[in-house]
Parts: C-alpha cells; structure tokens; sequence
C-alpha cells in the first residue's frame, strides 16, 4: 500500500498517468530516442533521393524543375526566414567565386608578369 501512497504524491497534476517522477523521465527519454530514429532515417532517405537525382542524365532537362523541388524541400526543412538568408548568402558565394576571385588571379598574374 505505500508504493502506491508514494504514486499518489508523486503524480502531476492533471497528467491522469499513476507514475513516479522516474518513470515519466523514462517515458520521455524514450519517446526522444524514437523521435530522433525517425528523423535520422527520414533524413538519410531524403539525401539519398536528392543525392541520387543530381547524377541522373536527364537532370539536366529539368534542371528548373529540379531547382523548385530542392527549394520546397529546404523551405519545409527550415522554414521560410532561414531558406531566404541562405538563397541570399548562397547567391553572394557564387558572384564572389564566379567574379571576384577570377578577377584577383588576373590581376595577380598580371602583377607578376609586371616586373
């Protein structure tokens, strides 16, 4: 009968659940592991198929179709805000890597033909 006085106090109020403090810990331990099962696999799945269509030859015939698929996918992943920052830094990256950079080794070659 004292095991389940000690229940009693125990129990949050309003939860409807007869379980000690330990085991509620327990539980929710639990459901976090299989939560995270699910979104690893769901992960690794979505990876693979994204990973998988970059290498197919027709890719590049629906290159835009592509584009808007891996765009969705990302917007759904991490939301609007963060997928407009990164379209934004991403974009930067590029300009910087396709015309600054060219730009630098041109004129450091032409630096070193120079003298």
């Amino acid at each position: 009968m004292g095991d389940t006085a000690d229940r009693t106090e125990n129990r949050s109020p309003g939860d409807g659940r007869d379980e000690s403090p330990a085991e509620r810990y327990d539980r929710n331990w639990s459901e976090v592991l299989q939560d995270q099962r699910v979104l690893q696999t769901g992960t690794q799945i979505l990876t693979e198929f994204l990973l998988a269509l970059a290498f197919q030859p027709a890719l590049a015939t629906v290159s835009l179709l592509v584009v808007g698929v891996v765009a969705f996918v990302f917007v759904v992943v991490v939301g609007l805000p963060a997928s407009i920052i990164s379209a934004i830094l991403l974009g930067a990256l590029i300009i910087v890597v396709w015309l600054v950079v060219p730009a630098i080794i041109h004129a450091v070659r032409r630096g070193k033909e120079d003298v």
